[in-house]
């Protein structure tokens, strides 16, 4: 009976971590209307009826927390063509490629390295556009003949777009997330000076809170700061020899603060922190060497999946015989930069 209660025991607890752990996978999804890519690492959707420019249509993803999509192999290459282009005749989507005019060629938003993959139907030289000296875009495009290949045209051209963003990973172990899933906060009770505590949050790759908007004020209110009776640290403060509040290393001025009636109060006060004040959290300053609790606040983990296996964010592996590093949940091709002759 001993033996059989064992096993009876053991195949309870195995079924509960198996539940468990594949509840937890799946709950790595995409918002509504948008789609997980082939490889699991980022969240697609496709804006077929808002025409923008290149640039509006990167502006309108980035203020939902994305960007343009970057299509860095077949594999993207192809689940994108398969879910929203080849049933979609005649549609042209912006992608996040572009040349600047005077520029050094063809790269990905930001970056200045080319591609390491392409999918042109045309090489962009022999494209009409190319004796202009004028920012082009690439866009892909339903072939009415069958297929979808990428294209070339002025920035300015309107057409769909689609954008890209990292999946929504839980935050682990104490930490809480934000509204927003901008990022993972954990409140610490044990009393720091505001440098102090500062250094306490960057030893688990944080730092101090940011508040930047009336969503996370009333985040902290109703979660953290109703609970707490006594203050907490954020990243707002003022620099030896300036009289300008601002966040962390920020030396732009802010556009949201939620000071109390009367505060900031008196010049050598330089660091902020929340505290209950009826049924608000106020921001009140206070001497930077008192100690008092503080809240952290890092990014969520994007992962790269590659063969099953999740990577953290700066990993770097070698793909198809070449080094890939893993850089906000996708893995980027590393190309040694050429050195000048001397």
């Amino acid at each position: 009976m001993a033996i059989f209660g064992q096993c009876c025991l053991l195949i309870v607890w195995t079924i509960f971590f198996t539940n468990f752990f594949t509840k937890a996978e799946i709950s790595l999804s995409c918002d509504p209307g948008w789609q997980k890519t082939s490889n699991g690492a980022r969240c697609v959707k496709i804006f077929r009826n808002q025409k923008k420019t290149w640039l509006e249509a990167r502006k309108a993803c980035r203020s939902i927390r994305g960007d343009l999509l970057t299509i860095r192999d077949k594999e993207m290459s192809n689940f994108i063509k398969e879910r929203f282009v080849y049933n979609d005749e005649g549609i042209s989507i912006w992608i996040g490629l572009r040349k600047l005019s005077g520029g050094n060629g063809w790269h990905w938003l930001d970056e200045r390295r080319p591609p390491s993959y392409t999918d042109w139907h045309v090489k962009p030289e022999q494209s009409v556009w190319s004796k202009y000296n004028k920012d082009l875009c690439a866009f892909l495009k339903n072939l009415k003949q069958g297929g979808a290949a990428w294209f070339v045209w002025t920035c300015r051209y309107k057409v769909s777009y689609i954008c890209q963003k990292p999946i929504a990973y839980p935050c682990r172990g104490k930490w809480i997330k934000t509204p927003r899933f901008d990022s993972c906060v954990i409140v610490y009770r044990d009393p720091k000076s505001w440098n102090g505590a500062r250094y306490r949050c960057q030893k688990y790759g944080a730092d101090l809170l940011t508040i930047r908007n009336d969503t996370m004020s009333n985040f902290l209110r109703d979660r953290i700061v109703a609970h707490l009776n006594f203050p907490m640290w954020i990243g707002f403060h003022k620099s030896t020899g300036t009289d300008r509040w601002h966040w962390l290393e920020e030396d732009a001025t802010p556009t949201y603060t939620n000071w109390e009636d009367g505060y900031p109060y008196k010049t050598t006060r330089k660091c902020a922190g929340l505290k209950k004040i009826g049924r608000e959290a106020s921001w009140l300053n206070f001497d930077c060497s008192l100690e008092q609790g503080f809240i952290c606040e890092r990014p969520p983990p994007p992962y790269c999946y590659y063969k099953g296996r999740s990577y953290r964010d700066g990993t770097q592996i070698t793909l198809s015989g070449n080094s890939h590093k893993c850089i906000n949940a996708e893995w980027r091709p590393i190309i040694p930069i050429k050195q000048p002759l001397l």
